[in-house]
This record gives C-alpha cells, structure tokens and sequence, in this order.
C-alpha cells in the first residue's frame, strides 16, 4: 500500500486544479487549403512538470501521423503545438455523411479523409461536417495520481487504498481543463451549433466539457475559384478569336469592292450592255472591258 497521507493529496489536488489546455483549430483558406493546428499545454509550474514529460513522450507518436511538433508557450503554459497542412480540402472530403471523433484527430486511426461532405457544383461547392467530441485525459496525461509521490513522512493518518479512490475520484471531478475547437472560414457559415459565433461569421468556437460527448455540426460553401477562372479564361479567348474572324471576313470583302471600283471605266460604260456586265465575274470586268475598248 502507498503512504500517502490525506494532507498531501489535499495538497497536490489544490495545485493541480488548473493544468491542461487542448485547442483545434481547422483553419480553411479561399485557396481550398487546410491547416489544422492542436495546441497541447499544460500550466508551467514544477508541480505540472510530471505531467509536462508524460506530454513529451507520447509527441513523438503525433508526429509519425503526420504532425508536425513545436514547443509552444502561451499565458503561463507550456506544451506543444501539432500542425498539419492539406493542400486541397477535397482531399479531406467524401460525397457521403459520417460521423468523426474529432478528439482523436491526432491518433494514427484518424482518417483525415473523412473531415467534410461535399456536395459539388461547377462555381460553388456545399461543405458539411458531422462531428462528436470526447476528451481522452489518459492519451494526453497519463493517470491522474502518477504525479503524486510514493511516500510522504508526515505525522497525519496515512491514506488507506480506499482513500485514494475517493481521492482521485476528487482529482477527476476538481482538475480543470479548457477543451475547444475553433473553425475559421472562408466565407460566412451558412449554419453551425456552435457555442460561439464571430461577428462577421466566420470564426466558429465550441466548449467542451471533459466528461461529455458533444455533437458539431456546421456548414460553409466555397467558390470555385480555379473553375470561375479556367471558364472566364476560355470564353474571354473565343471571344477574342471570334472579334479576329469577323475583322479579317470584313476587311477581305472590303478589298474586293474597292479592287472593282478603281478599275472600272466609267467613259466606256454606254458601250456594255447591263446584262453583259452582270455575267462577267467581278473579279474579270475590269479585263473585259479594257479588251473591248482596245478593239
């Protein structure tokens, strides 16, 4: 049995009530792109630093799903931020409705693909997501009483077996943590059940409790931007081909009506009979008529 006396659980759960942040952020750019951002950290004290090393060993298990892992510092906390970049959000999409365990985003069974549904059109395509949010503590921390210490000398009763259940029954119910997720888009939501909504629409926040499972859901649209161009490109170019046809027909009919002009005769015009002048080709009147006028 440990010795563990009640005043130092007391006393470890009072330091302990404000230790861990974990934040993700799915950030969608106008380019079709995606970055998505975890924020790991814990509060940065020497009694977190347990948990802080716990945190450090399981890094390397992100990172060989293809994270990218960074020390990060933020506001009296110190952790790690795991990133992701992918290139085209279609990659990350499917034409069928699922649900996805977002809090396991990190984990090797995650599969990226299934992020968003997407119902297609030539100019704008139609993203939904189904989401369920659960926080896995010992994936993150390890369990709760590894921070304690084996033994403590002090005068007060030492813990029985049953103390420290009830005591980490206490450490699960007191530990306090900040779960989000926040969803940044390109373009104003169209509908969400988000916990909070930015003004201009496009910054999407959830809140979650760490002993619940909480349902997401919101969808957005983004344009097509390379098809807009792709069509605008090739319209503007038939245009333009059309403009050069009807100039070049324009200017060929020109110059045969000024070739007929400038080599006609007026003076010998009351020799030519009309109908003679109208079976000679346009092209053969002008030789024609200087043939006659020589005779």
């Amino acid at each position: 049995m440990k010795k563990i006396s009640k005043i130092s659980l007391l006393f470890s759960i009072f330091f302990i009530l404000c230790g861990f942040k974990h934040t993700t952020i799915i950030d969608i750019k106008k380019d079709s792109s995606v970055n998505i951002e975890v924020d790991l950290l814990v509060k940065d004290a020497a009694i977190y630093d347990e948990e802080y090393n716990y945190l450090s060993d399981n890094i390397k298990s992100f990172e060989n799903n293809g994270f990218k892992a960074s020390s990060y510092n933020k506001e009296g906390y110190k952790g790690y931020r795991l990133t992701k970049k992918i290139d085209n959000i279609e990659t990350a999409s499917k034409n069928k409705n699922e649900v996805v365990s977002i809090g396991n985003i990190l984990e090797k069974n995650f599969f990226i693909n299934g992020l968003f549904r997407l119902d297609k059109n030539i100019f704008i395509s139609t993203y939904s997501a189904n989401y369920n949010y659960e926080f896995n503590r010992s994936r993150f921390l390890g369990n709760s009483f590894s921070l304690l210490p084996d033994e403590v000398v002090v005068t007060d009763k030492v813990a029985n077996d049953d103390d420290i259940s009830s005591m980490s029954d206490l450490y699960d119910n007191t530990l306090e943590y900040e779960l989000s997720l926040i969803i940044k888009l390109p373009y104003k939501v169209k509908t969400s059940n988000a916990s909070t909504t930015s003004s201009d629409g496009k910054t999407l926040t959830w809140v979650f409790a760490p002993e619940e499972v909480t349902h997401i859901n919101y969808t957005f649209e983004i344009i097509n931007r390379t098809n807009i161009i792709i069509i605008s490109v090739v319209t503007f170019a038939l245009l333009v081909g059309l403009f050069i046809v009807l100039i070049v027909l324009k200017k060929k009919k020109s110059s045969k009506e000024t070739l007929i002009c400038t080599s006609f005769d007026p003076s010998i015009a009351g020799a030519i009979s009309e109908t003679s002048l109208d079976n000679i080709p346009k092209s053969n009147k002008s030789l024609e008529i200087k043939e006659e006028n020589k005779s």
